[in-house]
């Protein structure tokens, strides 16, 4: 606590009553008071009494008040013995320059629970004894008429209001007079829910104790005001309680600034279980998809039998709506992860063509069954931004899946176009569906929108693609806009700025790419070409649409492997050919087709629904795998029992040797050094996987052994958490049988590729 604070400052408040809030709210009254302990030592004093003696602050601390105010100290110690309250005069100076003060000195409680004196001082001017009195009166309430808080004077016994400054006319719209006149009219004022409040602070007051608190009143015009009260009492030299002296502060504005930032914080708080509230039922929606999606694949693939047409038919239309409802789980979980602070992007240099065509692949089936058609006019330039191509391809999937779902009719179009310029790339998604009203354009992007929310509506949807859509735009420090006119189309147009420099990279050169050669027509090739390229193949890729091109090609670049997705007969005249051709009889040849018996001289045989089997097998033609591996054997530790026999069944499959256990104790016992992978899930029932994972890699035997984490928890800090535990993997619930298979693949022991856990 400083010791010079010269005349200015606002006051002193010694520690013991620093926290006090009846103390620390006559700081700045107008009238000039101090407090000391028992032995005289100053513990209190505001502005207007330093003001009021003109002497330094140094000058008042220890017992330095008591001869400049007190004509006998030794009055202080009848005061604290008594209860009771002095008053007496004090000048000041001597000739025309002196000032006489009128002190009262009163015993209170202190707050630690001893007693103390507070004194209040009013200079007074010096004449006869009952101009005195009058003067003294008259000088008090001329001091504290114009302050700007209310001050007044109750009596103890009856409550009944001696004195208001004009401060109250303010406040209830009242005059001071009004208010002496009318012994019930301060009641009135005060609203209902606090009288109880004052009754029972004045109740205290009576009995010797100061009090501090809130005091609502009512303006005659019927405003409400709330006041900081504080109210002490002041004695007579019997030590009773005679009046009750108080100030008051408007502090209103102060009071719905922290009522106002209650309800912020409780709508936040809200907010925070609304996104929690998301996330836990996402996380639990994830878990039953693994089977679900998982066997549906297998079933179509005819993994557990022969399909009729109409079945097949019916579990693609449950694969894809299986599809919308994980696409409608990932949204939920994007807005709880944005809310939450955690949705992040993962950003690089791209084309943001790549981004456009991504979107269009996933939904191209979907607007090719409605008979729509799909013009891209994207340009023959790269059209380069700063972006996280997974987030800005689900940007454009919910434009277009907009789009896809207003347009009306067969023989509808949808257009999307490039508009690169100097500083930005706009990417336009137009169709000439049904349209938005215009008094809609500003609200379609808020988050659960929807034009038509009526029970009746045509239109299905949970409107939040276009809400999340923004949300990642302006992520990415862009701007999506809309115009649109009903009965004549929309156009959604997202803005980015354009990357300024290209980014260097060199790539790796470790193993050296393969050549491969395809034949296959035109949408095939596309499909190939996705599967093929992916790692770990990653192969230089020539293709030829026609089997004279093929011919051609095979015998003039003298690929590693060709791969054909003829038609059989073609596939078959094709491989005799090649193989009685010397240049390229001893080329490995792969034939994707669903009848293995018409083509029999290919070295392999694959489906196109198959592509991981395809990779593999390509893979182990050149070398890059063994012909005979060894049976890998996998521990899969997994409580949800459906998941557990779905990914024992796709491992079993393809030949693993596979041990499932539920617990993460059993866990412990069955992994050894001898295993190839240990795929883990987190939330286990009694046990932390993620700590079953630290104890693995804890031990000698064990450390050595991949650890793939499957999880229903998304966002990077689980990620995080994962890799900090010693997984090597990551796999996210729900996934397909390709998705798991590669991952498998890719951590198993002995055979995986450089990987990992960020790239996973």
């Amino acid at each position: 606590m400083p010791t010079d604070l010269g005349p200015r400052v606002r006051g002193y408040v010694a520690p013991l009553l620093s926290e006090s809030a009846v103390w620390t709210a006559l700081l700045d009254a107008p009238v000039a008071s101090l407090a000391c302990d028992e032995s005289g030592r100053l513990l209190y004093a505001n502005t207007a009494m330093i003001a009021l003696l003109g002497r330094p602050l140094d000058d008042l601390l220890g017992s330095g008040w008591v001869s400049l105010l007190c004509s006998d100290p030794s009055d202080l110690r009848e005061v604290l013995s008594s209860s009771g309250t002095l008053r007496h005069r004090k000048h000041l100076g001597a000739g025309p320059d002196s000032r006489v003060l009128e002190l009262t000195c009163s015993a209170v409680r202190l707050p630690d629970g001893t007693r103390g004196i507070i004194a209040i001082a009013v200079e007074q001017p010096t004449v006869t004894a009952e101009s005195d009195r009058i003067g003294g009166e008259r000088g008090y309430r001329e001091l504290v008429e114009d302050a700007p808080d209310i001050l007044g004077r109750f009596d103890a016994a009856t409550g009944r209001v001696l004195f208001l400054s004009r401060a109250v006319e303010r406040a209830t719209g009242c005059k001071p007079g009004e208010f002496v006149a009318d012994p019930s009219l301060w009641l009135k004022h005060i609203t209902k829910e606090y009288r109880a409040q004052w009754e029972a602070a004045v109740a205290q007051v009576q009995k010797g104790d100061a009090r501090s608190f809130d005091l609502g009143l009512r303006h005659r015009d019927g405003r409400q005001l709330i006041l900081q009260q504080a109210l002490y009492p002041i004695r007579d030299v019997q030590g009773h309680v005679r009046y009750i002296e108080g100030t008051a502060r408007d502090i209103t504005a102060v009071r719905q600034i922290e009522a106002l930032k209650a309800r912020n914080e409780e709508r936040a708080s809200l907010d925070r279980l609304k996104s929690q509230l998301l996330a836990n039922v996402s996380h639990e929606l994830r878990t039953p998809l693994v089977s679900i999606k998982g066997y549906n694949e297998l079933l179509l693939r005819g993994a557990l039998g022969p399909l009729t047409p109409r079945q097949k038919r019916g579990l693609e239309i449950a694969g894809a709506n299986t599809e919308r409802l994980i696409e409608l789980i990932e949204t939920l979980l994007d807005f709880a992860r944005r809310e939450e602070g955690r949705l992040e992007l993962r950003t690089t240099r791209l084309d943001l063509r790549q981004a456009v065509e991504d979107a269009v692949q996933a939904l191209a089936e979907r607007i090719s069954s409605r008979s729509l058609k799909l013009r891209l006019e994207l340009g023959s330039k790269p059209l380069h931004v700063v972006g996280d191509r997974v987030r800005l391809a689900q940007v454009f999937r919910a434009l277009l899946g907009n789009a896809e779902k207003f347009s009306e009719g067969a023989g509808g179009e949808i257009v999307i176009s490039a508009d690169p310029s100097a500083d930005h790339v706009a990417i336009a998604i137009t169709d000439r569906g049904i349209g938005i009203p215009r008094e809609a354009h500003a609200k379609i992007f808020d988050r659960f929108y929807q034009v038509d929310a009526s029970s009746t509506r045509r239109f299905g949807g949970a409107g939040l693609g276009l809400a999340l859509a923004k949300e990642l735009v302006t992520l990415h420090g862009g701007t999506i806009l809309v115009e649109s006119a009903e009965g004549r189309g929309s156009t959604f147009t997202v803005r980015l700025p354009r990357a300024t420099r290209e980014r260097v990279s060199t790539p790796a050169e470790a193993v050296a790419r393969p050549v491969v050669l395809v034949g296959a027509s035109e949408p095939a090739w596309r499909a190939l070409k996705q599967v093929l390229e992916a790692e770990p193949l990653n192969p230089y890729l020539f293709c030829a649409h026609t089997t004279p091109e093929l011919l051609t090609r095979a015998r003039r670049h003298r690929p590693d492997l060709v791969v054909l997705a003829f038609a059989p007969d073609d596939t078959s005249r094709l491989i005799a050919e090649l193989k009685n051709d010397p240049d390229t009889q001893k080329l490995p040849v792969v034939a994707v087709s669903s009848d293995a018996l018409a083509i029999p001289h290919a070295d392999l045989v694959v489906e196109a629904a198959e592509p991981l089997r395809l990779v593999n097998g390509i893979l182990r033609l050149l070398g890059r795998l063994p012909d005979k591996p060894k049976q890998p054997r996998v521990v899969i530790v997994e409580d949800e029992l459906e998941i557990l026999d779905f990914t024992r069944f796709v491992l079993e499959r393809e030949g693993y040797q596979v041990i499932g256990v539920a617990e993460g104790e059993q866990a412990l016992g069955a992994v050894d050094a001898d295993c190839d992978l240990v795929i883990l899930d987190i939330a286990l029932e009694g046990s932390d996987g993620l700590d079953v994972c630290k104890r693995l890699k804890a031990q000698p035997e064990t450390r050595g052994v991949p650890i793939l984490i499957m999880t229903a928890m998304s966002g990077d800090e689980v990620r995080e958490l994962s890799a900090k535990a010693g997984a090597e993997g990551y796999l996210m619930k729900p996934f397909g049988v390709d998705e798991f298979l590669r991952q498998v693949q890719l951590h198993l022991r002995g055979e995986r590729a450089a990987h990992s856990l960020e790239s996973a």
